[in-house]
């Protein structure tokens, strides 16, 4: 019987992603919440976008059975997210760059790379290799 849950393997690539998106996220809440945001007009949409953040890194990397088949939309859409903050920040900003605005860019600069060199990854492994590796040593097949 199978289980719906499976162990966390997240690797070296996933766990700098999860760190990427929960910093920016974090960045995202800040401004959604601090009394000295430069936009007080888009505090709702800073949360919505941290919300966007976390919710697509756990859909991509929470250990259950069942969002195996939907892992790459959510690939999909975190990386959805972080290319429209980027782009949102110019829009909004304009070329302004101040020390949270360029760390943060960098960060989802290197998030959206790290997306794209994860989904290549995960588009190369076959299938009935990973299944032959959830069988245990030894057991007959029946």
């Amino acid at each position: 019987m199978r289980q719906a849950t499976r162990p966390l393997r997240v690797g070296f690539l996933g766990a700098l992603i999860i760190l990427a998106a929960v910093f920016t996220a974090g960045v995202h809440v800040y401004l959604g919440v601090s009394p000295t945001s430069p936009h007080p007009e888009l505090r709702g949409l800073f949360l919505l976008s941290a919300l966007g953040f976390l919710g697509t890194v756990a859909a991509l990397y929470a250990p259950i059975r069942l969002l195996d088949p939907v892992r790459w939309l959510a690939r999909l859409g975190l990386l959805a997210v972080t290319l429209v903050s980027i782009v949102a920040y110019f829009v909004v900003s304009g070329f302004y760059f101040d020390t949270l605005g360029i760390v943060d860019k960098s960060v989802e600069a290197f998030l959206a790379i790290a997306l794209i060199v994860d989904w290549v990854r995960a588009s190369r492994v076959r299938p009935e290799v990973e299944e032959s590796r959830e069988e245990p040593a030894g057991r007959a097949a029946a």
